[in-house]
């Protein structure tokens, strides 16, 4: 049987939607500190307790980590959380200014 593409999201047991790679770039951040580091996904899994299922969605960007898990990663690849989640403007755009400050460029 062909595997079906596109279409509504695929629902969890919950009903709910899946969740996808909601922090921009973040499943990339993850291959590549994990390439860098030199580690399996299966020596990322045992080195973070985190399954090795799970690692793979959240570097296919089908699964978000939580915080915690993000921590996980980060010792598990010897780097600091913030070499794995991007800039804030990246993810929420510029910071609106603050009061007293003109608005526009």
């Amino acid at each position: 049987m062909a595997k079906k593409t596109g279409g509504a999201p695929k629902k969890r047991r919950s009903g709910k939607p899946a969740t996808r790679d909601t922090i921009p770039g973040l499943a990339a951040r993850l291959v590549a500190a994990r390439t860098a580091a030199g580690i399996s996904q299966s020596e990322t899994a045992r080195r973070s307790g985190v399954a090795r299922e799970n690692l793979i969605r959240y570097e296919q960007g089908s699964k978000g980590p939580t915080l915690r898990i993000v921590y996980l990663l980060a010792r598990a690849y010897g780097v600091e959380v913030s070499e794995l989640l991007p800039p804030v403007a990246d993810v929420l755009g510029p910071a609106p200014p603050a009061e007293g400050e003109p608005k526009g460029t």
